[in-house]
This record gives structure tokens, C-alpha cells and sequence, in this order.
């Protein structure tokens, strides 16, 4: 299809989460929208790829004077995906998402920051024919601010140059992946509270310019494999990002050195209670060291920390006590076979 001619292009404000389309406004130097003292110019470039196509958008607010109220701004894009009521799609956001199977009857939309991902893109892939289209960012995040927000809060203000990724479908059989700058985990987030409420943030109308380069990749294809689909698509997004001298964070100690630490800190936790109890605690906070109340994650039990948790052992996936157990007896031997029996 020709997907720049049906890509939808909208822009939220702070002041009641109002949503415009500016899709009409185009001209031959792109969008223009003036609103609350400022004039924003938003620019695409589309390429031609293999697959695909490639879309530069250039976002540019200029301050144009007036007074300075607590107001913010966010742009975002959404690409359809052909579909209907009979056909089955699968979804997978690196990461967050991984579906089955589904005719989708209801609404759903999942959006999530790209600082959270493994890899910043989000693909639809339909069962019966193969069909995926994927939508990617070329270009990662390189910085943020501190939100200004109240307690309580879901939407507010902040400097950033994090996007969302994610996808929304409708009761009609209609979806659409999609992005938003700043980002926007709009239906539900873990990511400010337990109660899943929703995290939005839009950029400061506060008197400043501002100007922001987003690079996307929109491709699709046939492929008889969901898997194979995703796989392929992260392994081209992993390969453009090494090309563009993206690297992993270079740590101050070697592999081998990391596995050191890991086994220290790992005996370190075993603790032995009762007559026969034993095992390995693994949660704790680290700036009050082993055996306090543990920190950094949440259940649907208990606000942590909690005093529970201090005797609490984790045995999730397959077994971490047991292979714990075993790591401990095969590398160190003596007394941990003893502990593992």
C-alpha cells in the first residue's frame, strides 16, 4: 500500500488532553500549526527502501510571545494496517508484548516508552496471510529530564526525547501501530504506580524553542512465520543500529569478572532458618545490604518494601533455588554440596 498516503498525523495539548488532526495542513514546507504563543512546523522526508519506506520527521516549536501558562505539547503518527473482522493478528512489542492469536472485537491499546524496550519497534502480523507490517525508530533517545508532576498525577510535563511505540486496535476489526513524542503509555502503565494508571508526558510550552529529529522505518511483508517475522525485523533494526555506530554500554569489568561478582553476591544471600529451612535471598536493597527489605520491584500483594519479603524465597520460572543450589555446588564444591542436598 502506500503508506505515506495513509499515515495520520495528530498533535495533543496538555490542557484537557485535547487531540487535533493536521493531517490537511501540509504544504510544500510541511505543517503548520499556531497555538498558545507558539508556531509549530513539522516536517516529514520519505524515502523509498526495500520493504518500505523511510520517514524523517523534523518537529520545530518556535515561541511567538504571550503569556507563559503551564501548557504542554505532543505529536504523534499513526499507520493503518489492512485489516478486517475475520482476520487474526498477532502483535509483539520487543520486550512487552508477545500475542496470540486473535480476532480483535474490542478495544485495545497497548503504547510503551522506548526507553523500556529492547528494541524500538512494534509489528502486527496477520495468521492466515502472512502479512506483517513493522514500524521502527532508527534514531534511540539520548536524553531526558524529571517529569514535573504532582502525586497522583498521569499527565504531565517534561523534557524528553523518549518516544512510545504500540499499537491500538478497535471493535471494528481496524489497527494501527503507532508513536508519540514525548511518549505515552495511555491505557495502562506499571510505570507510576500499581494501579496501572496511565502515563502520558507532553513537552513544556514554557517560552523555550525547541526542535526534535525523529527517524522512522515503516516495512512489511509476507512471511509464513510470526517468529520469523520478528526475528528478522529486530535482526535489520539490531544491524542499522551498529551501522550507525549505536553500541552497548562498555562496563568497567569483563565477563568473566562479572561472574565472579554474581557468585559472591548469590552466597552471600544463602541463609539458613529453623530446623531445616534454607535457601537464597535474593531480594534485598542494595544500600542497606543483605537481608533488609528488599526494593525495585512490586506485587499485586504488598507495597514494597515490606517486612514480609525478608523471608520470603523466589523459586519463579524453573527453579531459582535449585539451580542456585547447583551453580553454587558444582563451582565451589565442599559445604555447598552439603547446602544443596
Amino acid at each position: 500500500m502506500k503508506m505515506e498516503k495513509h499515515l495520520t498525523s495528530v498533535i495533543q495539548f496538555f490542557e484537557n488532553a485535547q487531540e487535533e488532526g493536521y493531517s490537511e495542513c501540509w504544504d510544500e514546507d510541511g505543517a503548520i500549526v499556531e497555538r498558545d504563543g507558539y508556531r509549530f512546523r513539522i516536517r516529514d522526508e520519505w524515502e523509498p527502501i526495500e520493504q518500505g519506506l523511510r520517514l524523517k520527521r523534523l518537529i520545530i516549536g518556535e515561541y511567538t510571545g504571550g503569556e507563559i501558562q503551564e501548557k504542554g505539547v505532543r505529536f504523534g503518527l499513526r499507520f493503518p494496517v489492512p485489516s478486517g473482522q475475520e482476520q487474526n493478528w498477532r502483535f509483539c512489542v520487543p520486550s512487552m508484548v508477545y500475542t496470540r492469536p486473535e480476532q480483535y472485537q474490542r478495544h485495545e491499546r497497548r503504547t510503551f516508552m522506548e526507553d523500556r524496550l529492547t528494541g524500538s519497534m512494534v509489528l502486527a502480523y496477520e495468521v492466515k496471510t502472512g502479512y506483517f507490517l513493522c514500524l521502527s525508530k532508527e534514531n534511540p533517545s539520548s536524553w531526558t529530564e524529571d517529569a514535573v508532576r504532582a502525586a497522583g498525577d498521569s499527565r504531565y510535563l517534561q523534557r524528553t526525547a523518549n518516544i512510545s511505540l504500540g499499537y491500538a486496535a478497535e471493535e471494528d476489526g481496524t489497527v494501527c501501530l503507532e508513536s508519540f513524542w514525548p511518549y505515552g503509555e495511555e491505557d495502562r502503565s506499571s510505570a507510576l504506580s500499581s494501579d496501572e494508571r496511565p502515563a502520558v508526558a507532553y513537552y513544556p510550552l514554557d517560552g523555550e524553542n525547541f526542535r526534535i529529529e525523529l527517524d522512522y522505518r515503516i516495512e512489511e511483508g509476507q512471511n509464513p512465520s510470526f517468529a520469523e517475522s520478528v526475528y528478522q525485523s529486530y535482526e535489520r533494526l539490531s544491524d542499522r543500529l551498529e551501522q550507525r555506530g549505536e553500541e552497548a554500554v562498555s562496563l568497567p569489568f569483563t565477563v568473566q569478572e562479572s561472574r565472579t561478582y554474581r557468585m559472591e553476591s548469590l552466597e552471600k544471600s544463602y541463609r539458613e532458618f529453623g530446623e531445616k529451612g534454607a535457601g537464597f535471598f535474593f531480594h534485598f536493597d542494595p544500600l542497606y545490604g543483605y537481608g533488609s527489605r528488599p526494593s525495585g520491584f512490586s506485587t499485586c500483594y504488598d507495597t514494597i518494601p515490606h517486612n514480609s519479603y525478608t523471608h520470603i524465597l523466589e523459586y519463579g520460572f524453573t527453579g531459582r533455588q535449585i539451580n542456585a543450589a547447583y551453580i553454587m555446588a558444582s563451582e565451589k564444591g565442599g559445604k555447598w554440596l552439603d547446602r544443596g542436598e
